[in-house]
């Protein structure tokens, strides 16, 4: 015997209003844009999205080092970061998870960097930077091809951008890392809605950081929109240049 079964869902990309313990519930399933059920992952971690080839990462195969920003002030026209998406509206949204930074080259001095992160309403880049990795980015999944990203001018390096917007929103307030103890080959790593760690963690060996994790808010870019990532100092000279690798979600 064959049985039909019929399943009521509503799109609901935003979160829909919540419903109490009531028992039985005849109201419509939530699922995604693309009419998956949502429900909770089993598996924490972000093979999911390898596996349906939304997710990508973006490095140069540490062939090109990206030196910081030396300015010892805020500028809201210098960025170390930035990328824009650039598909048509109503198309997919950018969901950033993670920047780290590979320290090369480094003399500590005890220099304070400082990040800021931004999100904004038009494309930003305007000039410079030592790198582009947009056309670098790959999928970790190698069974998948047919997917290509959306993100554009990955840029890399002290660029030049445009002015804000006056919808330019300030995600995160200055972060600060200590230059004193990072050693050549150590990592510093930006982790965009993480939870599984505190607001920061840094690994010592011999009073030398290896890696240090930096928690910061959500990012999330829709189309026509961009990334910012500033970086300044406050005070003396940068003394040292980074390799760049980022990785992030398209849906």
């Amino acid at each position: 015997m064959i049985l039909d079964a019929s399943v009521s869902a509503q799109i609901a990309k935003g979160l829909p209003a919540a419903h109490n313990d009531i028992g039985e519930d005849h109201s419509p399933l939530r699922c995604g844009t693309y009419r998956e059920l949502c429900r909770l992952n089993l598996v924490p971690t972000k093979h999911s999205l390898a596996e349906e080839g939304s997710y990508f990462v973006a490095n140069n195969g540490q062939a090109t080092t990206v030196t910081g920003n030396n300015n010892a002030t805020f500028s809201n026209t210098t960025g170390v970061v930035s990328f824009y998406n650039a598909d048509p509206p109503g198309g997919r949204r950018i969901s950033l998870d993670y920047i780290t930074l590979v320290v090369r080259n480094i003399t500590p001095n005890g220099t304070l960097l400082k990040f800021m992160a931004a999100v904004d309403g038009i494309q930003r880049y305007s000039t410079g930077g030592s790198v582009d990795l947009a056309p670098l980015v790959v999928s970790p999944n190698m069974a998948r091809v047919d997917r290509s990203a959306i993100i554009r001018r990955l840029v890399c390096g002290p660029h030049t951008l445009k002015a804000p917007s006056p919808a330019e929103r300030i995600i995160s307030a200055a972060r600060l890392f200590d230059t004193a103890n990072l050693t050549d080959g150590g990592t510093v790593t930006f982790q965009f809605g993480g939870a599984d760690t505190p607001f920061s963690t840094n690994v010592y060996t011999g009073g030398t950081t290896i890696f240090a994790v930096i928690n910061m808010p959500p990012a999330i870019i829709g189309p026509g929109q961009s990334f910012v990532l500033y970086q300044w100092l406050n005070s003396g000279a940068l003394n040292c240049v980074f390799q760049p690798e980022i990785g992030w979600w398209e849906r």
